[in-house]
């Protein structure tokens, strides 16, 4: 089996490979070179900001701030406030 490296050095997987790995878009593989062979394989990510964490914090920010401090209605919020 063959693949094509595009003019932006990407290169499509072959369905029979998507389908057996059960890969999805948006998906993360860790790419190594071993032996003059590039390794791809999936990974698995933990969440940046655990559902327990984001619970508390969303807790505190309800119960108010100190002076001064913005005020943040969820976590959402204050995730979109720290990325823009």
């Amino acid at each position: 089996m063959h693949v094509t490296i595009s003019s932006k050095n990407q290169l499509t997987l072959p369905k029979n490979i998507v389908l057996n790995l059960a890969i999805h878009k948006g998906d993360i593989l860790s790419v190594r070179l071993r032996e003059n062979k590039i390794i791809l394989t999936p990974q698995t990510l933990e969440d940046k900001y655990p559902a327990a964490l984001l619970a508390s914090v969303e807790k505190k920010l309800r119960k108010g701030t100190l002076p001064g401090e913005k005020n943040f209605s969820s976590v959402d919020k204050l995730i979109k406030h720290l990325k823009a």
